[in-house]
């Protein structure tokens, strides 16, 4: 679809540009302009002409008349709107509130009504505003005015120069000077996420001293002046959260997928933050660097770029040169930007986020600007503008957002690795490596980490005794790496059969302990049809989601073949396990087991129920689904005996306990649908097994599955490591 043009933007506009200026001013413009207007002759016999001026006349005087009412109706909305917000707060808040405090309310209601309506909503040359898209500062977005919306038309155009890239803050010459672009994530030597660097470019411009402040902002101060600092974002976003509150306020356990996603982006700010340090302190300029970068000033920004950031195109639509592509390949960041640039993008960060939105948005590559339109169906007036983020699980938004719509639109998931952590929690490029945490991730020792591996063996499964793994692990202890690498090629038979594979299989594991799909699975949402509210601060939904059983669809392809290799034998692949698995090993891919026999599968299946049991008894030990439904359902705040003003509060709609404990609803509905589902999976496989053994294909052994571990070997073999 093309851009409405120049002319047709200024017209619609009206009524905005209108409202800048009094009645008396509309009037003498006007007047005015009728006094300049030189008067026409009169031409005898040619009455069709004057015909067609007074019928000219007539409409723009009509439409002059219409978009003055116009104009006044959209300037009584928002006075409305704005008074009934300080009513509000007089009679919630300001009782409590200093003189200072309550015109610091004040302040900023006009001001982020000022910058809903005007900031793109005015005569901007290549912005546009519909006509009908109202300010909803109590909100902070905007909202549907009568008669409403046609679907596919267009609702706001973000141009260029309103938005500020990733590319920016890579070409400014202050982040150039300092080598900034050559910081790499100490623990790993990664390439920073280029979001840091647009974080650091936002800091700088927006912290100097308040001349050159505005001066440099110039007409995006606005912008500026609405992003949240980090006092605010410490109130609000999970990844400047304590520890503490976490687990014990919000009732997360640490190994649940929600809290690993926070720790990772806490992380990845405190690597990026030292890595920029150490490059500038490289370069003589860390003094210079550290007075204007602060960490917390840092921290605030950076997550303003996480959670406020959009997709806008790749580097080529902004006609780098080649010597400028060769900078980023240099630094290893061409390939973030060709993926994708990332934009700071006004207006389009305020709308709430819902899977099912009222809006489609799109970036222009023709003409550098972000194109929102109504979706099938259009908007009905008094609905607010809602757009989507993207496809996220319910543990991701809450990290990132620091919300969820708690009605079951969005995908859960769940993190299976009950031994270990997963570094890589599906952050992308932003960050893929738990760099700072490595006893958690044991990434700083092989065999380590193949230790805690064995965690996952300990059950033998498919034997009917167990299998001593003491010479395993201290092998496995004075080993490099490398030596265990020989070991393997040299293909010595030191160890009996059974421990040489459980040895490998450690090693496997280990292979891709931080591959995110080997371990956490993502269900589709609860309830994928949900509609957004009309208002995003009214909670419409009466009641709490659940899976329907009949509907539940997921991928555990890649987990049942991390479990299909956890409980492998070396009867399995006719008997050949050990050398296939000394291929894998060999080769350095990934490894993936396809289904081989029905007594692999049921073990396998078998695995799974347990992994799923052992997750949900560490949720368990906190709170329970019938709980958590019970405090979501809450409507007087009378549960459990306590305080019923106190609890009130709590679970209030869209505060922390509302959202952390939807999150934490969601993952123990997904484990208990996991659960049922491989339970009934073992169940079919012990059907299967009994059928193919009526017909022949007796399984005399490869059955064993046990519900707790062998030995505790593993734990003392640790402890012994912890004294050497």
């Amino acid at each position: 679809g093309s851009f409405p043009k120049s002319d047709d933007a200024a017209v619609s506009l009206g009524p905005h540009t209108e409202f800048l200026s009094s009645s008396k001013t509309r009037r003498k413009r006007r007047n005015n302009k009728k006094a300049d207007t030189p008067p026409t002759k009169r031409i005898s016999g040619s009455s069709s002409k004057n015909n067609e001026k007074q019928t000219r006349k007539s409409k723009i005087e009509k439409r002059e008349r219409s978009e003055h009412q116009l104009s006044l109706l959209t300037k009584a909305s928002s006075v409305i709107s704005i008074i009934s917000i300080l009513i509000l707060a007089i009679v919630c808040n300001f009782k409590d509130l200093t003189k200072n405090d309550r015109k610091i309310v004040q302040r900023e209601i006009l001001s982020v009504d000022d910058y809903l309506r005007f900031f793109i909503c005015q005569n901007h040359r290549d912005g546009y505003c519909h006509t009908n898209l109202n300010s909803a500062p109590d909100r902070r977005t905007h909202n549907v005015t009568t008669p409403g919306i046609k679907s596919g038309e267009i609702i706001l155009r973000l141009p260029r120069d309103r938005m500020i890239l990733d590319l920016d803050a890579l070409r400014d010459p202050w982040i150039r000077s300092r080598n900034l672009l050559d910081a790499r994530h100490p623990g790993t030597d990664d390439t920073l996420d280029v979001g840091a660097f647009l974080a650091v470019f936002l800091v700088r411009y927006y912290d100097a001293t308040s001349s050159a402040t505005e001066k440099r902002l110039g007409d995006m101060q606005p912008f500026y002046n609405i992003l949240p600092d980090f006092e605010s974002l410490s109130q609000t976003h999970p990844t400047l959260f304590s520890d503490d509150y976490l687990i014990n306020g919000l009732g997360f356990h640490r190994d649940s997928s929600t809290y690993q996603i926070i720790r990772s982006f806490q992380e990845m700010m405190q690597s990026e933050y030292t890595a920029l340090s150490n490059v500038a302190a490289a370069s003589k300029a860390s003094i210079d660097f550290l007075k204007v970068i602060s960490r917390e000033k840092y921290f605030a920004m950076r997550i303003n770029v996480i959670s406020r950031s959009f997709r806008a195109g790749s580097i080529s639509d902004y006609k780098a040169s080649t010597a400028e592509l060769d900078v980023y390949d240099k630094n290893g960041l061409l390939g973030q930007l060709k993926k994708g640039c990332r934009a700071m993008s006004p207006i389009l960060d305020m709308w709430d986020h819902h899977p099912n939105p009222n809006v489609e948005w799109r970036h222009d590559p023709n003409h550098l600007a972000f194109t929102i339109r109504a979706s099938k169906g259009g908007i009905k007036a008094g609905k607010d503008i809602i757009v989507s983020y993207g496809t996220y699980t319910e543990s991701h938004l809450f990290a990132k957002f620091g919300f969820v719509n708690g009605d079951g639109s969005a995908w859960t998931e769940v993190d299976l690795s009950v031994f270990h952590n997963v570094s890589n929690m599906g952050l992308l490029d932003q960050f893929s490596h738990g760099s700072l945490d490595k006893e958690a991730t044991g990434s700083e020792n092989d065999a380590d980490l193949s230790i805690k591996m064995l965690n996952y063996l300990q059950y033998d499964d498919g034997y009917d005794e167990c299998i001593d793994d003491t010479e395993i692990s201290t092998f496995l202890l004075k080993s490099s790496k490398s030596e265990v690498s020989s070991y393997f090629k040299s293909l010595s038979s030191h160890f009996p059969l059974q421990q040489q594979l459980k040895l490998l299989k450690a090693q496997l594991l280990a292979n891709i302990a931080d591959d995110n799909s080997s371990w956490i699975i993502r269900l589709q949402p609860r309830n994928p049809e949900s509609q957004p509210p009309r208002q995003s601060s009214f909670n419409h939904h009466t009641h709490v989601p659940k899976f329907d059983p009949n509907r539940i669809k997921f991928d555990g392809s890649k987990l049942i073949s991390t479990c299909r290799l956890i409980t492998l034998t070396e009867h399995d692949f006719d008997g050949e396990a050990l050398n296939v698995l000394k291929e894998f090993q060999l080769s350095g891919e990934k490894i993936s087991i396809q289904r081989q026999t029905s007594a692999l599968e049921y073990r396998a299946l078998g695995c799974m129920v347990r992994l799923v049991t052992i997750s949900l008894a560490k949720y368990e030990e906190r709170t329970s689904i019938k709980k958590l439904i019970g405090k979501l359902s809450l409507k007087r705040g009378e549960e459990d005996g306590e305080n019923n003003e106190q609890n009130k509060s709590k679970f209030t709609f869209q505060s922390h306990m509302w959202y952390a404990s939807h999150v934490l609803l969601g993952e123990m509905q997904t484990l208990k649908a996991l659960q049922s589902i491989t339970s009934s999976g073992v169940s079919q496989m012990q059907s299967q097994l009994k059928d193919e053994n009526r017909k022949g294909n007796i399984h005399k052994s490869g059955l064993q599955l046990r519900s707790r571990p062998c030995t505790r070997v593993t734990k003392k073999v640790v402890m012994l490591y912890a004294k050497l």
